[in-house]
């Protein structure tokens, strides 16, 4: 924490304390944003910092560089990559299955 400077008025303590801290009976005491200032997206959940604040996305939500929402993850859309390769593949298997049939009934024919 940074240097506080606190002064005796009146015979009671008062500092003055840095951003994100608070004067409670003469000394400096950390403030729990996410009670009194939570700026964060209705997505996130606040966790409270030493002089600060962090916003963290709830599962099921990422949060994208450079911007403080969080954005669901769709987890639908991420699944296509492998069932694509897997249909892919088992297409590839069919066509060369049926060139093969094909090239041995043709060789069994002659």
């Amino acid at each position: 924490m940074d240097k506080v400077n606190c002064d005796l008025v009146n015979n009671t303590k008062h500092c003055e304390c840095p951003v994100g801290y608070e004067d409670v009976s003469g000394s400096c005491e950390d403030i729990n944003e996410c009670l009194t200032n939570n700026t964060c997206h209705p997505t996130a959940k606040c966790i409270n910092t030493i002089g600060s604040f962090e916003c963290e996305c709830e599962e099921g939500y990422r949060k994208p560089e450079r911007e403080d929402a969080c954005e669901d993850i769709n987890e639908y859309e991420e699944s296509w990559l492998p069932v694509g390769i897997a249909v892919g593949t088992a297409v590839f298997l069919i066509i060369i299955s049926l060139a093969l049939l094909k090239y041995m009934d043709y060789r069994a024919s002659r």
